[in-house]
């Protein structure tokens, strides 16, 4: 996995090995390897085993056999052991090429680089020793997605591993299960209940909490939305009813601005309120007076 700190002007491609520039060692340790061993198996054995040149015995001294006299044999391992060579030799820096320029061996590059970006085994244990405490405390934060979590995780693997002491399958999943936020309490109760965490690929925990997690935000905006739907509507018949009774005092007080005086005006207001049958009986009434 490919972070931050990690980022490389070389390795994208398959024609060419990835770049170590000092910080990124465990990262391209692990890359290294495998570019070596897609070029050849043999050329990696070369790195692992080291590399002796084909040589002969002469009046009981050793001495360096002469190409001419190579077997067809020897001609194979010395092109895989230059081919590694070749790879470490093109996979580092100018400043990273200064440790190794004067060897002659990948095995003795390849162990130089280790030395120089590990240090030695005591650095080495204080180190794992750092990453294990870093292991122990990590917890996913409240704002933290998962993915966010994951790699912080993945990271602190991943170094331990290029140290030479991976952390095992089985103790990742128990971490992640243990470190998450209460919003994943089911799905992890579900997991717990129908799989066996102990052999449980890595791959397959963290897609299945990768999917859980994008399955509840959907939720969320949807509700959201919906609430927002019922607080517009709720406004807009509000608006509607405002509108109308604003409508109707209008027309009251235009009504009453066409009378003049206080009795005109109270006179007007009583008409307004009183039932046409109740003024077609004054309207008799006072014909008969």
């Amino acid at each position: 996995m490919v972070f931050q700190d990690d980022v490389m002007t070389e390795g994208a491609s398959n024609s060419r090995p990835p770049l170590l520039k000092g910080h990124n060692y465990g990262f391209w340790k692990l890359r290294i390897k495998a570019y070596i061993r897609s070029i050849d198996e043999r050329a990696w054995m070369t790195v692992e085993e080291g590399y002796l040149a084909p040589n002969k015995i002469e009046d009981g001294v050793t001495v360096s056999k002469p190409r001419s006299e190579w077997s067809t044999n020897e001609f194979e391992l010395a092109k895989w052991h230059h081919r590694a060579v070749n790879a470490i030799f093109g996979g580092v820096d100018s400043r990273q090429f200064s440790y190794i320029q004067n060897l002659e061996t990948a095995k003795e590059a390849w162990e130089a680089l280790q030395v120089t970006n590990e240090g030695t085994k005591a650095v080495k244990k204080s180190r794992l020793q750092l990453l294990t405490s870093q292991f122990e405390v990590l917890q996913m934060g409240e704002e933290d997605k998962f993915v966010d979590f994951q790699d912080k995780l993945l990271d602190i693997a991943n170094q331990c591993q290029a140290l030479g002491t991976p952390i095992s399958g089985e103790r990742l999943n128990w971490k992640i299960l243990r470190s998450l936020l209460k919003r994943f309490k089911a799905k992890v109760t579900a997991i717990e209940e129908s799989k066996d965490v102990d052999v449980m690929s890595i791959d397959e925990l963290l897609g299945s909490l990768q999917t859980f997690e994008a399955c509840m935000k959907p939720k969320a905006k949807n509700k959201g939305l919906a609430l927002k739907v019922v607080k517009e509507a709720s406004s807009s018949d509000d608006d509607d009813e405002m509108a109308l009774l604003v409508r109707k005092f209008r027309k009251f007080m235009r009504k009453g601005a066409k009378s003049s005086g206080k009795y005109s005006r109270d006179k007007e207001v009583k008409k307004s309120f009183t039932s046409p049958h109740e003024r077609s009986g004054h309207a008799k009434s006072n014909r008969k007076v």
